[in-house]
């Protein structure tokens, strides 16, 4: 079926393009996923408008409650690069009774700050390495016995923001250097977890009655210390690894892909996420699986990992698209359109 479609993205993306090209760069290769997700959706058939967001709330407000498209498709990941406010943008569309792809403002709060997601996982039988958060002046303790090496990252953050190569720590004073520059640098309070060397994992999740665990991919570091640091996931003359390659880990067991796939799923629904999402695991040298984060609306292009697993079971990036806008339709009840902001529900057909 045919759909009306709006994509919703941070202008960031725009301005980092103009920045680039106004340099004299080459930006054949520079394209923004909402220009990538466009493309591939209008050569499918539907139609499809974009709305670029800012911090300019009002703005952001009355645009959306203007567009009468039948789906909004919301990869805004931040405002004007500012990840935590993703979580605003979800609350937009709730209150404008919009449907929309990915997840909620309440999933995406509880996957956004680490110590609850954590937590969560926990109560969920979802093994995650253990872990103390420490802000100024607060101290609080997950469990009282952490073993070095450690790992020191920000409690609120996405994209690996705030993690450098020397956030693995091995003893007190490399601990407080690096809770320090988290405080100051960042502005987020510190998550201190142990630090599991082994390989980099990722569980992408389709769907939500019957959520669909594709098949895993593996970012291939160079050794088992390594971490993906930010510079080294988005920074391409990076030199800390041999290179970074997605891969289809073909040497695991087929009881332990089980086992990743049964507590990925665990931790998407204690997170209520939706449509779709990409856990994060470590897999340690013992073979136990120890999950780190959750991912709600994760990085959608068209080389990245949720569109390569995707792919690998018959979902090009067109049809992926068209799967996700379905779920999102699936799961919203019809919206009464005669009231002003479209945010009387009635009963879903």
């Amino acid at each position: 079926m045919k759909r009306s479609v709006t994509i919703l993205y941070d202008r960031i993306e725009d301005d980092a393009f103009e920045a680039a090209k106004a340099k004299g760069e080459d930006t054949s290769e520079l394209v923004p996923v909402h220009v990538m997700l466009g493309r591939a959706l209008a050569a499918r058939g539907h139609e499809v408008r974009k709305i670029a967001a800012t911090r300019d709330a009002e703005r952001l407000f009355s645009e959306l409650a203007a567009d009468d498209s039948e789906v909004v498709f919301n990869i805004c990941d931040g405002l004007e690069g500012d990840v935590k406010r993703a979580t605003h943008v979800a609350s937009i569309l709730e209150l404008l009774g919009k449907p929309f792809t990915g997840s909620g403002s309440a999933a995406m709060h509880l996957a956004g700050d680490k110590t609850i997601a954590k937590q969560l996982f926990v109560s969920n039988g979802v093994k995650t390495p253990r872990w103390a958060v420490i802000a100024r002046g607060e101290l609080r303790w997950a469990d009282q016995a952490l073993n070095f090496p450690l790992i020191v990252k920000p409690a609120d953050e996405d994209a690996s923001i705030g993690i450098t190569e020397r956030s693995v720590v091995r003893d007190v004073r490399e601990l407080l250097d690096r809770v320090s520059a988290v405080h100051e640098e960042v502005r987020s309070p510190a998550l201190v977890e142990e630090f599991i060397p082994g390989r980099e994992i990722y569980a992408a999740i389709l769907g939500n009655e019957r959520p669909q665990v594709l098949p895993l991919v593996e970012w291939r570091l160079k050794d088992e210390d390594s971490i993906g640091s930010y510079d080294a996931k988005w920074k391409e003359d990076h030199e800390s690894y041999c290179r970074r390659a997605d891969v289809f880990p073909e040497d695991l067991p087929a009881a332990l892909v089980e086992r990743i796939g049964r507590e990925a799923l665990a931790a998407y629904r204690a997170l209520r996420l939706t449509d779709y999402a990409r856990i994060d695991i470590r897999l340690a040298a013992d073979g136990t699986p120890w999950f780190l984060e959750a991912n709600p609306n994760p990085f959608l292009d068209e080389a990245a990992e949720v569109a390569m697993a995707a792919a690998s079971v018959g979902l090009e990036y067109g049809a992926l698209a068209e799967r996700i806008i379905e779920c999102a339709l699936a799961r919203r009840p019809a919206v009464d359109v005669r009231s002003p902001l479209g945010a009387r529900r009635i009963a879903a057909a």
